[in-house]
């Protein structure tokens, strides 16, 4: 009998927390890094992003809404800053884990791009898709996460790649 009260604490451990299923909201921000042909005309920059994380309860699998501000510097004088505006929406699974929960996520979303010569800048408006992975830190209330993406925004003449590294917090 002593010998089954570890592992149904082990076990108790990996069940989904009812705090999980809460809606959270995450506010985050880091590094924007060109992929690509995007390399040409922008460097690496920042981005700030904002979303709302809703679970699904007794489940591992949440839905979340992103909204976020991407801005790359010229390479050089002949190219302006490269401003891009993003929303999302990702299906996100979250891996076992205890204060540390790795999840992926995956979604597509709609993006608008502005960019092009000093002066001369072009605003167009695209749908992309992105993929990544993460980390939460913390159980329940207040915690952290960072992550990283892979965004690609297909057009008919340019395809642009970018790849967001953020750190935030989960409310």
């Amino acid at each position: 009998m002593r010998a089954l009260i570890p592992f149904a604490l082990f076990v108790v451990s990996f069940l989904p927390s009812p705090v999980e299923a809460q809606p959270r909201i995450m506010i985050g921000g880091g590094v924007t890094s060109p992929n690509g042909s995007l390399t040409q005309s922008a460097a690496t920059g920042y981005h700030g992003q904002v979303g709302l994380h809703v679970g699904i309860p007794t489940l591992p699998i949440a839905f979340r809404a992103d909204g976020g501000f991407h801005r790359l510097s010229g390479v050089n004088a002949s190219f302006a800053r490269t401003q891009i505006l993003a929303g999302s929406l990702s299906g996100v699974l979250t891996l076992p884990g205890i204060s540390l929960s790795p999840y992926l996520l995956a979604g597509v979303g709609t993006y608008r791009k502005e960019s092009g010569a000093p002066g001369s800048t072009q605003t167009v408006s695209d749908t992309g898709y992105h993929g990544g992975f993460g980390v939460n830190i913390g159980a329940g209330g207040l915690g952290a996460f960072a992550e990283i993406r892979f965004v690609q925004i297909n057009r008919e003449t340019v395809t642009t790649r970018f790849i967001p590294l953020t750190f935030g917090i989960r409310l």
